[in-house]
């Protein structure tokens, strides 16, 4: 049999079978091996052309080391770390202060195309330490409004959404809970869905519509929530708090809020100052104020600092807090872990 030369895999395949002495084998036997070695330079020939595909598509393979060097050259970042690589969305007229932010899951392959972070999904398995919303999800268990448990059933409630990291974390964490989110602004559900991975079903849907008509109709339905979350903030510094508007710490507000409250529940408060007109004690005078219109409505009502005294989360009971159990700190902590880096 006459071989051409050239770079033909399978003539030089042939060449080198026959070399070997299996050419001297049956006919029907070479014609066995004769589409063995088609079939093997198929699938080099598909492998190669998966690989010159992926490239055009994705760019060029990195080694993750490569990657995160090269994300932190484009970051101006010192150095970018997993998981500390976040999507936070900012209020433009309080210079730039995050109503809402979440870390992001690094890919699992990385091409130079995933250098673009907007492709990144969000990771809803780790928290940033001085997020309100890491003080929200931990005290809900910390004060033992709802049982550490992943079968818990409970009734949730979120006045605001940002960009709903703690009711999408609670909807694939307990599949027992009702999740309902009430959001005023269109605007910022349409950013939640396409950038921070909101997903509704039976048991956590958003309704767009005011939190303050939602709390007086939840009260005379005799609605009745474990755990209810106020995070609706108004982008102004003419406001004395940015978070909460002042409308939702107004005494017939807050008496709904009680009324459609569990004995055992928490009202869970994202209290935000941003005003650099102002000092210290006026900051200060204004956060004691807020706790004060609480406190005549709610009989028991703790501050908790988030990072600096800018941002408190105020956490609230019918019933005294109490001693929180290694156990259920544990349990917390198998749920969702935290990151002290951020950018």
């Amino acid at each position: 049999m006459r071989i051409h030369k050239g770079n033909d895999i399978i003539a030089r395949a042939w060449l080198a079978m026959q070399r070997s002495g299996v050419g001297r084998m049956g006919l029907s036997g070479r014609r066995k091996l004769k589409w063995i070695f088609i079939a093997v330079a198929i699938f080099f020939l598909c492998r190669s052309f998966f690989v010159i595909t992926r490239r055009i598509l994705y760019g060029e393979l990195l080694t993750e080391k490569e990657f995160f060097s090269r994300l932190s050259n484009e970051m101006k970042s010192f150095e970018v770390r997993r998981p500390d690589i976040g999507r936070m969305i900012l209020m433009e007229h309080l210079d730039g202060a995050v109503l809402s932010s979440a870390i992001l899951k690094p890919p699992n392959e990385f091409f130079t195309s995933s250098l673009n972070t907007t492709s990144w999904d969000i990771d809803f398995t780790v928290f940033y330490t001085n997020s309100y919303i890491k003080y929200f999800f931990d005290l809900m268990f910390y004060t033992q409004s709802v049982p550490a448990s992943t079968s818990a059933s409970f009734n949730a409630l979120s006045l605001g959404m940002g960009g709903g990291t703690i009711n999408t974390i609670i909807s694939k964490n307990f599949p027992n809970s009702n999740m309902t989110v009430v959001e005023i602004s269109n605007l910022v559900y349409g950013m939640a869905k396409k950038w921070f991975g909101l997903e509704e079903n039976d048991k956590h849907h958003v309704i767009i519509g005011d939190g303050l008509n939602f709390v007086q109709e939840a009260s005379k339905r005799h609605d009745q929530y474990d755990v209810i979350f106020l995070d609706a903030c108004r982008e102004s510094k003419e406001e004395e708090t940015q978070c909460p508007i002042a409308e939702f710490y107004q005494l017939d507000i807050l008496q709904y809020m009680h009324d459609i409250l569990k004995p055992t529940g928490g009202i869970f408060v994202n209290l935000v100052i941003i005003d650099e007109r102002i000092g210290k004690q006026e900051e200060e005078r204004r956060m004691a104020m807020v706790k004060h219109k609480f406190d005549q409505v709610f009989p028991y009502c703790k501050n908790h600092i988030v990072g600096s005294d800018l941002n408190v989360v105020l956490a609230c009971r019918k019933q005294p807090f109490v001693s929180t159990p290694q156990k259920v700190i544990d349990f917390v902590d198998s749920i969702v872990s935290h990151t002290d880096n951020f950018i």
